[in-house]
This record gives structure tokens, sequence and C-alpha cells, in this order.
């Protein structure tokens, strides 16, 4: 195989998956692609890059305009739990680029019902609470803490969404 974006991405996306986030190094990359790591560097400029253009990969299919809010972000919540690691790699890649999918489809649903000069706002909010909340499950279901099931990690995600979200919050 020679070396491409694509074959560095990919196999930094398996990586990911069966090793975790602090075993992506660009050392342990480098070996799997039977290369010097610096030759990654051509392709990539480093691992903060790195990691944006995995979580990209990871969340492209979340673009997905003409959904609603709440749709939107149970699919991110759904997406991030698919991978290892996937809640931490959205973290750091959202601090790096707020515009990551869903964040284009999100702000054109909440701008529908939400006043113009609040919407960067809600969708940041929303954002955070979402990254944050699945982060803290993924985490617990690493450490192996019993402290929530996940009927209650969704069942208090979908209570924060309810409140965090425009006219979803009950009477």
């Amino acid at each position: 195989m020679s070396l491409s974006r694509e074959a560095i991405l990919s196999t930094a996306q398996r990586l990911l998956t069966d090793y975790g986030l602090q075993d992506l190094t660009m050392r342990r990359l480098a070996s799997e692609l039977n290369v010097r790591a610096g030759a990654l560097y051509y392709h990539v400029p480093n691992k903060q890059e790195l990691l944006l253009q995995v979580a990209r990969r990871i969340m492209a299919p979340l673009n997905r305009p003409g959904e609603p809010p709440r749709e939107i972000l149970l699919s991110l919540r759904t997406r991030a739990l698919e991978f290892r690691d996937a809640a931490d790699l959205m973290l750091i890649a959202y601090a790096m680029d707020t515009q990551l999918p869903p964040v284009p489809a999100l702000r054109e649903a909440m701008a529908e019902n939400a006043p113009a000069a609040e919407v960067d706002h809600q969708v940041a909010a929303l954002m955070q609470f979402t990254l944050g909340s699945f982060a803290v499950e993924q985490n617990r279901s690493y450490l192996g803490s019993s402290q929530t099931t996940d009927d209650d990690a969704l069942a208090t995600f979908t209570l924060g969404l309810d409140r965090l979200l425009p006219g979803a919050a009950p009477d």
C-alpha cells in the first residue's frame, strides 16, 4: 500500500477503534503503515490535525439537513457510542473546529424556531451538553462504573435535551 492521506486516516481510525485514543500515536501509526513517523507529516501536519480528520470521518454521516434538532443530537450520541473513545475524540475535534458535522444541520434546524441572535449560542450549548454527556457515559463504561445503566444514561441525556431545546420543555 502506498502512503496516502486516506491510508493514514483509515489506519488511524482502525487503531482508535482497536486500541483507543491514548494508544493512537504517530509512532504506532507509522509502524502500522510500515513507514517512519516523519513520512506521516507530509500528509498530516500534526497529531491534532490527524485527530480532527479522523473525527470528521466518523461524524460525516451526521450532516443530514432537514432533521429536527433532537434527532440530530440523538444520532450524534448513537454515532459516538459506536466507536471506542469517539466521545473524547469528538470533544477534542469540536474544540478545534466548531463547524464539524452535525453543527451545520443543527444550526439550520435551530434557526427555524430560535431568534437569530441566539442560534449560535444555543447550538454551542447543545453541542457542549451532548459531547460532555456521552463523554461521561463512555468513560464510565470504560472504567467499569455501575452507577448508571445504558437506559439511565439515555434517559438523563434525553431529559437534558428536552430542557435545553427551545419549545421542547414540558409545560
